[in-house]
């Protein structure tokens, strides 16, 4: 699994954030940005998503570019999920008799 180590765990972050989404996500939007100066700045890494018709938005923010780029995607899954439990929710309220 050499895919894991060094270099490559970035390279992975990055395409999976810029294009290869195993589950249908498509990123329409990657933005770097700094958040002070100096050896403790810190990066974050907003993006945008579109996952079944839908727009989802994500922010990582860490010292590591790379964290911060992988805490983005996770925010925006944990969008798309909450809005699926939301959705679900919605239906079961319906379909109460």
């Amino acid at each position: 699994m050499d895919f894991l180590h060094g270099k490559s765990v970035g390279r992975s972050v990055l395409l999976l954030l810029y294009h290869q989404h195993p589950v249908g996500i498509i990123t329409i939007s990657f933005v770097i940005s700094a958040k002070g100066s100096g050896m403790n700045a810190q990066g974050q890494v907003d993006v945008d998503v579109i996952y079944n018709s839908r727009h989802y938005h994500g922010k990582g923010l860490s010292t590591d570019v790379i964290e911060a780029s992988a805490l983005s995607l996770i925010s925006a899954c944990n969008s798309i999920y909450r809005a699926q439990l939301i959705e679900e929710e919605k239906h079961e309220k319906e379909n109460v008799p």
